[in-house]
């Protein structure tokens, strides 16, 4: 047990203790006597908040969790741009690799403009990541047959990027459906921005 969790313990019996006898001598207690289960847990709100004090929870800003889409398309648009993070520029891209009368393809693409970056994704990956190379598959859906609706399975939604200056991000919960809301591709997400200080 580390020495900040026994002190906290320690204080907590004192705690529970000093109640204990407050509420045997006090006359503010005589009306509504403290029982050791009252006293439990007022010590252990007091415990909470001693603890809070010490490790305050970890906030995300606003500025780095970034929603973005819906963003709906059909056959034959021009890939659309979701958003620049850094040096990382994410794209919808909506086609049909087989040509026509094949299944629809809906994906995600990134791409990057500083050189030695990297990413993962559960479709594709790069370890040296370089703005000259072309973009790669953040998030991609291709449906079982034309004209099916289909949808993302939830190892899509991750997918993480970083690069040497140290912006990172990550895809949390990308969506993409084919043949959907009347469109043949659907795109919708959340990227969080990391970047240096």
């Amino acid at each position: 047990m580390n020495e900040t969790r026994k002190g906290l313990l320690r204080g907590l019996g004192i705690l529970t203790a000093v109640l204990l006898a407050a509420g045997a001598i006090s006359p503010a207690f005589s009306a509504a006597p403290l029982t050791k289960g009252k006293v439990r847990k007022i010590a252990k709100k007091v415990a909470k908040k001693q603890i809070n004090a010490l490790v305050p929870p970890m906030t995300i800003q606003e500025t780095e969790l970034v929603r973005w889409g819906p963003v709906t398309m059909n056959i034959g648009q021009a890939d659309q741009v979701i958003g620049a993070f850094g040096p990382f520029t994410l794209s919808a891209s909506c086609d049909q690799p087989g040509g026509a009368g094949t299944p629809e393809r809906a994906r995600v693409l990134i791409d990057t403009s500083e050189d030695n970056s990297a990413f993962d994704s559960n479709d594709d990956a790069e370890d040296d990541f370089d703005a000259a190379d072309p973009p790669e598959e953040w998030a991609e859906l291709t449906a079982l047959t034309e004209n099916v609706q289909d949808i993302t399975s939830e190892d899509d939604g991750d997918a993480h990027a970083a690069a040497p200056s140290g912006t990172v991000i990550r895809g949390v919960g990308n969506t993409l459906i084919t043949s959907f809301a009347g469109f043949d591709c659907w795109f919708a997400g959340t990227v969080f921005v990391t970047v240096p200080n």
